[in-house]
């Protein structure tokens, strides 16, 4: 079982540079980014996901205080989105897919390590209420996005193995998976990527960051970013 604790993290205003909307007047603005965390441990033997994200699409939101497991009540407008590295060879799937029940309030819900042979289990978790991608590279741990469908239309979806001269998957990694996505209501889009970028090279990663961000800037509508990106910090 995995035995990370839980990092809870509410973005608001969230907008990648280099990034412009088309299909909308209002944007998401930088510079008005609040983020509350929490250690709250576990409950014992079980999963719970690495990132829980709210993000706004305008100025007038109040911070959203995600600071249980559960999936609370949401602001005005807020999306909101989970990245979680569900460790396929450590955990027990019966116990993720009931996990995962408990998400369905997310508009996105974003896992890695996915094994192939769960992909329909956990969409089955989900009781329908998902539009559900997943990607074909990464061997034995993979990509998987879902998105709700009673809010977005899936418009795009693409595993990214190179991004103009920057490779993002050299034969043995996962290539990075994203979904272009519409709001049914107001008709904003959004392209949310999700990621596992390679662990054991520093060197590819750091090539695998550059290419996204590069990526990111070439895109016409706001992109947020989710997933195991591997980038060790020393304090030190």
């Amino acid at each position: 079982m995995c035995s990370n604790f839980p990092v809870f993290v509410v973005l608001f205003v969230v907008f990648i540079a280099g990034c412009r909307s088309e299909s909308s007047p209002t944007r998401p603005s930088a510079g008005n980014d609040a983020v509350t965390r929490s250690n709250d441990s576990p409950a014992p033997g079980a999963d719970v996901p690495d990132v829980v994200s709210s993000l706004t699409t305008g100025n007038t939101a109040k911070p959203h205080p995600s600071t249980t497991h559960s999936v609370s009540t949401p602001v005005a407008g807020a999306v909101r989105m989970i990245a979680w590295n569900v460790e396929s060879g450590g955990n027990d799937p019966a116990v993720i897919s009931q996990q995962l029940s408990a998400f369905q309030g997310c508009d996105v819900i974003c896992l890695s390590e996915v094994s192939a042979a769960n992909f329909e289990r956990y969409s089955t978790a989900l009781e329908g209420q998902y539009h559900e991608v997943h990607g074909v590279t990464g061997r034995a741990d993979r990509l998987q996005i879902f998105v709700k469908s009673d809010r977005y239309e899936v418009l795009e979806q693409k595993e990214l193995s190179q991004h103009g001269q920057f490779v993002l998957n050299k034969g043995n990694h996962r290539s990075p998976l994203y979904v272009r996505i519409k709001d049914q209501l107001s008709g904003d889009e959004l392209i949310v990527m999700t990621n596992h970028l390679a662990r054991g090279n520093a060197e590819f990663r750091q090539e695998q960051a550059i290419g996204l961000r590069e990526w990111a800037r070439d895109q016409n509508v706001a992109v947020i970013a989710l997933g195991d990106f591997n980038m060790d910090y020393d304090f030190r």
